[in-house]
């Protein structure tokens, strides 16, 4: 059949209106058909045979050689390679948010993500990582920040006269240096719709999120019911070791009924930059400290002595800040979890075991946990050593079983397994004879992490999930690996770097550190009790640490609840 006029016409239409429509958009990626929208880039320098890119460090040199982009770093001591796009990138946060480079930069050394307008979030070393065989990828979501102090706005494109990439205060291993390892290769730099696009065009898959599908268990955080009784049985019955660390609980003046709040606080703090209420915020923080573990003791001196005196000043305090405080302000902002899980402690106690407590009050209670803290810990703190990632998922696992939140209980748990951070499991034992992620930090640091691990597999276990058991027992690994260490014995040690390859000055990758050897904190019997008591399992380092430690005292600060003597006693 031959075409007709009207036919002829429709389909002329037709064609002038697909080109008018599609001048709208960028070119496209030859690996994708589907057309990209405003904002879209990807320079892939195996593809490239001009150079569109610069380094503007003095000294330093840019070539495109072997299929990427080379960058030849200046320096002594320290060195730098900068790597800058030619005419800047026009960005569309609504489109693109995510931008990310593959390369196979330093390890050690400060990165950022830097513009015209200032880097990402006003700072350095907040990129997050996806580990690649070859050169790592680099991302940095402008849905969850800024560039400089300036709010990115939405379905609006912005013109970046300078983009760039800064890797500078790079330190050499005297290995590399023997190398004269001085340049490093960039593969591709380039925009995403999102990280799932961005790790489908890695081949790395999204890890399937856990999904939380059991009834929660109350009082089911660090203490069930049966650990409450067999606790109140150990002092009743003096036995010696349970009962040397309850003298020391008892002797503390934060478990004593006519304790003295300090607080409470409208916000929360550890910044000594800020001022709460009139009080500066070094005082802020030692003071709530003081108050929300005065409402854990005095929870627990509640269900040893039957003394309702003590019932009633622990939710005294709970109440005081439930009614009042609306926030975190400050640096350090995550570590605020620490106390936060020690309140949540209290908490779920005195609901399980104090009928007195209104339901109101206890709802008010979650409403705080939730509206404080989960804003502030809800993407844990993946670009800072490991134990910031830990104390946030401890803090909000707490929050979790606490207010019965199945969403944020499946999110600490895919963090712990696949968190992109020092924090998740394997990050964080990095060794097969316990070698820790902070190891050639100092040791009071690896002891905190310790302790918050083996809490956060404590209230998991109590909610049928073994964490202890992840990663061939990796918790019991790094006790033992910190034990034999710290009791001043010889320990393997490999050559590590943090997760994100960041130039922290507090740790050497080429060795262990000495860093306050040999103190120990309270912070052994909860692991110790879990896997030789309970499983069976041998932990001959950790237990010559708790045969000269017992009995466990008071935590360093608030970082952990102490006194596991008594608490986590199943052996006497």
């Amino acid at each position: 059949m031959r075409n007709s006029p009207v036919l002829a016409m429709a389909l002329l239409m037709s064609a002038i209106l697909f080109l008018s429509c599609k001048k709208n958009f960028h070119p496209v990626d030859p690996a994708d058909e589907e057309e990209q929208l405003e904002g879209y880039f990807f320079d892939d320098f195996s593809q490239m045979d001009t150079l569109t890119w610069l380094t503007p460090t003095s000294g330093a040199s840019v070539a495109l050689e072997n299929g990427a982009l080379k960058i030849t770093m200046s320096g002594s001591t320290k060195y730098r390679g900068d790597f800058q796009r030619i005419g800047g990138v026009p960005i569309n946060v609504t489109n693109y948010p995510v931008i990310a480079v593959k390369m196979a930069k330093p390890p050690k050394s400060n990165c950022f993500f830097d513009t015209n307008l200032g880097a990402f979030d006003n700072r350095n070393n907040n990129h997050t990582v996806i580990k690649m065989a070859s050169g790592n990828i680099y991302y940095w979501d402008l849905s969850r920040g800024s560039l400089g102090s300036t709010p990115l706005p939405a379905d609006s494109t912005i013109n970046l006269s300078l983009f760039q990439f800064k890797v500078a205060d790079v330190e050499l291993t005297a290995a590399q240096l023997a190398n004269q390892e001085f340049d490093y290769p960039v593969y591709w730099v380039g925009a995403f719709r999102s990280i799932e696009e961005l790790r489908q065009k890695a081949g790395v898959p999204t890890p399937t999120p856990f999904q939380f599908t059991g009834a929660f268990t109350h009082p089911g955080l660090l203490h069930t019911s049966s650990d409450l009784d067999r606790i109140k049985f150990l002092v009743d019955n003096q036995k010696p070791n349970a009962y040397g660390s309850y003298q020391l609980l008892q002797a503390n003046g934060r478990a004593s009924a006519s304790f003295n709040m300090a607080g409470p606080f409208t916000k929360l703090t550890r910044d000594p930059n800020q001022t709460v209420d009139g009080v500066a915020g070094g005082a802020v923080k030692s003071r709530v400290e003081n108050d929300f573990l005065a409402a854990y003791y005095n929870a627990l001196m509640w269900k040893i002595t039957g003394n309702v005196a003590h019932a009633q000043k622990s939710t005294e305090i709970i109440d005081a800040y439930a009614n009042i405080t609306t926030g975190i302000v400050g640096a350090d902002a995550e570590l605020n979890g620490l106390y936060g899980f020690i309140l949540a402690n209290a908490a779920e106690i005195m609901r399980a075991t104090y009928p007195a407590w209104p339901a109101s009050s206890v709802a008010q209670c979650g409403n705080m946990l939730k509206q404080v803290f989960y804003p502030t810990l809800q993407n844990f703190r993946p670009y800072a050593h490991g134990n910031w990632d830990i104390i946030c998922m401890k803090a909000l696992m707490s929050i979790a079983i606490f207010t019965e939140d199945r969403d944020m209980m499946g999110r600490v748990l895919t963090y712990f397994y696949h968190g992109e951070g020092n924090g998740s499991i394997d990050n964080y034992v990095i060794s097969s004879s316990g070698q820790l992620q902070e190891s050639n930090r100092d040791q009071p640091h690896t002891m905190l992490a310790l302790g918050s691990l083996a809490e956060l597999a404590e209230m998991a276990y109590h909610q049928g999930i073994d964490l202890y058991e992840a990663s061939t027992n990796a918790i019991m690994r790094g006790y033992e690996y910190t034990s034999n260490y710290n009791l001043g014995y010889n320990v393997p040690y490999v050559l590590w770097y943090d997760y994100g390859e960041r130039n922290y000055q507090d740790y050497t990758p080429e060795a262990i550190s000495a860093k306050n050897r040999g103190n120990f904190r309270s912070v052994f019997e909860i692991a110790y009790n879990h896997y030789v008591h309970r499983k069976g399992l041998a932990m001959p380092f950790t237990l010559q640490v708790l045969q000269s430690l017992r009995p466990e005292g008071a935590p360093f600060g608030a970082d952990h609840p102490g006194y596991g003597t008594l608490l986590f006693n199943q052996w006497e």
